[in-house]
């Protein structure tokens, strides 16, 4: 270690890596987390000109893991230097945004925003690394999932198997009450149980389970154990953050809707109510659920969330799943290891990026704004208010409601009618088994068959006269009670010949057509109006052929419903065409639906039902969550610039503490204060540039820490910004000198912003022992 050297073994070391080899090893596999060691082995065998050897990987395998352990007992002594080695201080203050809040901010209708989902690709072989005992301890992994394990019963599957049965479509709430938990929960793979049955015997982990701020930041972890997306690690997830924060929260998660409902059946119901906690659907996932379900829980209508749309997790995964393959084979130690190794990293990405995040929140918000502006006074001009869209959605949200129940009818006179014909089909059956008992003699089949043949025989002809004769009883019982009813007289039974039973019949018929086409009326509303986005302009004809297949193989539902309302249909009209798939799927607004002329209610001339009344809704719901992102973002805007005011000056006075009592961990906290310097100077050049923006209604310049006493002092020792390969003052000059203005910063903004244009976007790689 002296001379820069780590030993993969302890005593009598015979072969020693560089830690500028370890570290540009981890440089590396943070940007590419699929390296694998064998390849960089072989690769600085090559530079070395010498020649590779099996053993290498092993070797370097070892000295990796006791340089991330050096790294990790490094961090923990800087934090407690620091204070920041309190109980989950990751998660309460890690994001600034969220967390760091100030006196006399305004205050925010929802406080934190986050999302959290499932993923099953860092899956763990179970017959991995049995031999190594060791366990890997970080904070960003939760073990309390099974807590919650048996908070909910277990889904019947021959429920769902009926529910197939008789046409219905997962996610469908035709047969559902508002209290079900699972409404649209079957659209998601990883839900169904059957998915996990194939993995369970080769795996111990079958993936992760996180939760991440609207920002990116990781809140926990939680690992999928030899199961599916189970409701426990969810429930565990949120019961950790109700215990940490105090306040008003939503989670987007893909079946929030389902998830509600379950969570508010769960021990932490009372207190997920109390704090005011809901979740909600992802805004792309949400186009995945029936339409009462984007209409209640779909961010666009979900007040106080902003412009959030809580898909993070699918960002997040899109870059964990390169980790995947590296660790599939892994120890448990291992595969958390390198799991919390990439999750850090990701956190630091995520740091260095708040400043645009929030710029870029800022400028959408705006231009939404003056698009809904626009949209709304060209509706003022044709008459529409803003109280109508809200209205709108109300009456759209009842007519679904209505779809779900039949027509109001004479129930009576149809359950006697169908008593009747139950009635005449038992007597005919009584007959026949009558007829069948009474020839049944031993002289038909004495010839043929013995005598325990003929006794089973005439045991089986006794049961089914049995049946009739109680089936004829039971109808008779039945006809009689519907007379008393409806008040019929004695001996003027109902007959085929009467008045009333042709009329009786002929709306069954008509309620069965009814029925029918209120069940495909549904199913297709819904699915029309899930459709909208894919059939607008920017949509390939490749990407809308996909979808309608997709929508075909999996909407069993609508295929049974074209089949009952065609049989339907040919009982009143057998001349009738059928109705085909093809025309249903190539249906795009509610005017083409010229069958529902003969529906109980036409909805084509509702004003919700329109397409052009529909965008205007869509664009006053967007500008109500725009100008609540404003809100949030000016918050969140002040809130960074404080932080990194604070922290600056936190790092410099403990960084000269340090000096002072000649405490080794100086030169550590020296390091991470040029670290934090680079990317802090680059969040006030983002920050000053949208203060002076055109639109802004926040408050500049940094506030006071919520609990602070003493106002800001300067800090003691600045740190200039330093570039990884410059010194950032030759660059964007010092931002601290004396004449520094305004129209410096928006110079330094414009220069910023034409460098990483260059760079295509991309952070410079760090690399600091801190990055």
């Amino acid at each position: 270690m002296r001379y820069g050297f780590i030993a993969s073994t302890p005593l009598q070391p015979a072969f020693a890596i560089g830690m500028h080899t370890l570290e540009l090893y981890r440089q590396l596999r943070l940007f590419h987390p699929r390296l694998g060691f064998q390849p960089f082995a072989r690769a600085i065998a090559a530079f070395a000109r010498i020649p590779y050897r099996t053993e290498f990987r092993r070797q370097l395998s070892d000295s990796f893991d006791i340089y991330l352990r050096i790294r990790r007992e490094v961090k923990a002594r800087v934090d407690t230097y620091l204070g920041r080695d309190t109980p989950d201080w990751r998660v309460l203050y890690g994001c600034p945004p969220c967390g760091y809040m100030l006196q006399g901010e305004p205050t925010l209708a929802v406080a934190r925003l986050w999302c959290m989902d499932g993923n099953g690709s860092p899956k763990r072989h179970a017959s991995a690394g049995a031999t190594d005992p060791r366990i890997f301890a970080s904070n960003y992994f939760l073990d309390s999932a099974d807590k919650y394990k048996d908070e909910v019963q277990k889904q019947s599957r021959s429920k769902t198997s009926a529910r197939f049965a008789v046409g219905a479509e997962p996610g469908d709430t035709g047969d559902t009450s508002p209290d079900d938990p699972l409404p649209c929960t079957d659209n998601w793979k990883n839900m169904q149980p059957e998915h996990m049955k194939r993995q369970l015997d080769f795996f111990e982990q079958t993936g992760i389970f996180l939760g991440a701020c609207r920002h990116g930041f990781i809140l926990f972890i939680l690992e999928m154990i030899r199961s599916g997306e189970l409701a426990k690690y969810p429930l565990a997830l949120v019961a950790k953050m109700l215990e940490l924060v105090a306040a008003v929260q939503r989670a987007g998660y893909d079946i929030g809707c389902g998830f509600r409902a379950t969570l508010a059946k769960s021990s932490i119901g009372a207190l997920a109510r109390a704090l005011g906690f809901d979740s909600l659907t992802n805004a792309f996932h949400g186009h995945a659920h029936h339409r009462l379900c984007q209409l209640r829980h779909h961010p666009l209508v979900s007040s106080g969330v902003g412009l959030e749309d809580f898909e993070t997790c699918e960002r997040v995964f899109s870059e964990s799943n390169d980790v995947a393959r590296t660790i599939r084979f892994a120890t448990h130690f291992h595969w958390r290891q390198y799991l919390d190794m990439h999750f850090h990293h990701w956190d630091d990405v995520k740091y260095a990026e708040l400043s645009r995040f929030i710029a870029s929140n800022y400028e959408q918000a705006l231009k939404v704004i003056k698009d809904g502006d626009a949209a709304i006074a060209a509706a003022a001009k044709i008459g529409i208010d803003m109280p109508d869209f809200v209205k709108w959605r109300e009456q759209e949200i009842a007519y679904l409601e209505g779809l779900k129940k039949e027509p109001e009818g004479d129930v009576l006179a149809i359950g006697y009618v169908e008593t009747l014909m139950r009635l005449d089909e038992a007597r005919s059956a009584q007959a026949k088994a009558n007829v069948v008992f009474v020839h049944a003699t031993p002289e038909v089949f004495k010839s043929t068959a013995s005598i325990k043949t003929h006794n089973e025989l005439i045991t089986k002809l006794e049961r089914e006269k049995r049946n009739a004769d109680r089936d004829v009883d039971s109808a008779e019982a039945s006809a009689r009670l519907y007379e008393e009813k409806l008040a019929i007289p004695a001996g003027h039974r109902w007959t085929d010949s009467h008045k009333e039973w042709h009329g009786t019949i002929m709306y069954i018929f008509q309620r069965q057509f009814r029925r029918a086409l209120d069940n495909l009326e549904r199913l297709v509303v819904q699915r029309l109006f899930e459709l909208t986005k894919a059939n607008m302009s920017d949509t390939s004809y490749k990407l809308r052929q996909q979808i309608a297949k997709a929508l075909q193989r999996r909407s069993r539902a609508i295929q049974s419903a074209l089949k009952a309302f065609n049989v339907a249909q040919k009982k009143l009209d057998a001349d009738a065409d059928d109705l085909t798939w093809k025309t249903v799927v190539a249906w795009t607004e509610l005017a083409d639906f010229s069958l529902l002329r003969m529906a109980r209610r036409d909805i084509r001339n509702e004003p919700w039902a329109k397409f052009t009344n529909r965008e205007l809704m869509t664009a006053y719901f967007k500008k109500l969550r725009a100008e609540e992102e404003l809100v949030r973002c000016n918050v969140e805007a002040r809130r960074l610039r404080t932080w990194i005011e604070d922290e600056d000056r936190q790092l410099a006075t403990a960084a000269a503490r340090a000096e002072v009592e000649r405490d080794p961990i100086a030169v550590e906290l020296r390091e991470l204060q040029r670290f934090r310097a680079q990317a802090n100077h680059r969040h006030r050049v983002r920050l000053r540039k949208l203060e002076l923006s055109k639109g802004f209604t926040g408050t500049p310049g940094p506030g006071m820490r919520q609990g602070a006493i003493d106002p800001p002092t300067p800090s003691p020792t600045p740190v200039p910004a330093p570039s990884p390969l410059t010194d950032d003052s030759t660059l964007w000059g010092d931002e601290d000198a004396e004449g520094s203005d305004d129209e410096a910063y928006l110079e330094q903004a414009e220069r910023l912003e034409e460098i990483e244009t260059a760079a295509a976007g991309d952070e410079p790689v760090p690399l600091s022992f801190y990055s």
